[in-house]
């Protein structure tokens, strides 16, 4: 048994066909259409993502001395975010903007920007 492969065995390729399917007589494969079906945002979605100040989650509103404040409270730190924060806070990002989740989405902007701190509704994050 030899571990060359012959040279009348089909090999599989991409040239010219995305899928990787050489178009041959009684290959029924070839002519069905690739599966484009992709995570999609819903109309409601769209919602979230355009909400108006006064509709943001956790209500975070903008605080007088700068930046931004879970219930726009008053005399709060400014929070700084560190390089764990800001990858923590990236992630919770992505992950409640793909599950249109906008609690978690508001949730890491503030602990991607002001740390977990800010997250926690103890300092201002210096962000919007």
């Amino acid at each position: 048994m030899s571990n060359f492969q012959n040279t009348s065995d089909t090999v599989p390729s991409n040239y010219g066909n995305e899928l990787g399917i050489q178009e041959m007589p009684g290959n029924d494969y070839a002519q069905q259409q690739p599966n484009t079906s992709h995570h999609t945002q819903d109309s409601d979605s769209d919602s979230f993502a355009n909400a108006s100040e006064s509709e943001r989650p956790l209500n975070v509103q903008p605080a007088r001395e700068g930046g931004v404040a879970v219930d726009g409270r008053e005399s709060l730190p400014k929070g700084k975010a560190g390089f764990v924060d800001k990858v923590i806070g990236k992630t919770e990002k992505a992950y409640g903007k793909y599950f249109n989740i906008p609690e978690r989405h508001e949730k890491g902007e503030l602990r991607e920007s002001g740390g977990r701190t800010a997250e926690q509704g103890e300092a201002r994050a210096p962000h919007d």
